[in-house]
């Protein structure tokens, strides 16, 4: 009698098993899936503190590519590749100065990384299309930043972003 009820006691605790250590397993985050990285930089714009809400990098796909077509002839070429993107929501944007310009105006992202005493560590121009910008029109503000020619190493001894755009006129 006692073999058989020690039977019929050890499937049930099997299962029992099962679904408790099956509850406790902990699902991936979006995130976490992605391989996103959390960072955790001050961001200054127009030398004012941006309010970030979430920050992180992330490895992500980018593609350039240009055409030209005449009525003899044409060209055209592409790329992709896969490079790391910073990207931020914040409640208020990066700023824009204008700068009056010799010559032929350009616009670009100013993107200079400080360490934790204030020492620039990199000061650098990105390219409009190296900085992606979507809002939900009034609250907030998402900011991706193409990395492609931001040494990592730098990034990692970074503890301030000052970003500004600049347009020339």
């Amino acid at each position: 009698m006692k073999n058989l009820n020690s039977t019929r006691l050890y499937p049930a605790l099997v299962f029992i098993f099962i679904l408790t250590s099956s509850l406790n397993t902990h699902s991936q985050s979006l995130l976490e899936k992605v391989g996103a990285i959390k960072t955790n930089y001050i961001f200054t714009s127009a030398n004012i503190q941006l309010p970030v809400q979430s920050q992180l990098m992330v490895k992500r796909g980018h593609s350039r590519y240009n055409y030209y077509s005449g009525v003899e002839d044409g060209y055209g070429y592409g790329y992709g590749m896969e490079t790391w993107w910073l990207e931020l929501i914040s409640t208020s944007g990066i700023s824009e100065k204008k700068v009056k310009v010799k010559g032929r105006p350009k616009n670009y992202y100013q993107f200079n990384l400080y360490d934790a005493q204030g020492q620039a560590l990199l000061v650098t121009r990105l390219e409009l299309n190296d900085v992606k910008h979507v809002s939900n029109g009034s609250t907030l503000i998402s900011y991706s930043i193409n990395l492609n020619n931001v040494p990592v190493i730098l990034l990692d001894k970074a503890h301030e972003i000052r970003i500004d755009k600049i347009s020339g006129y």
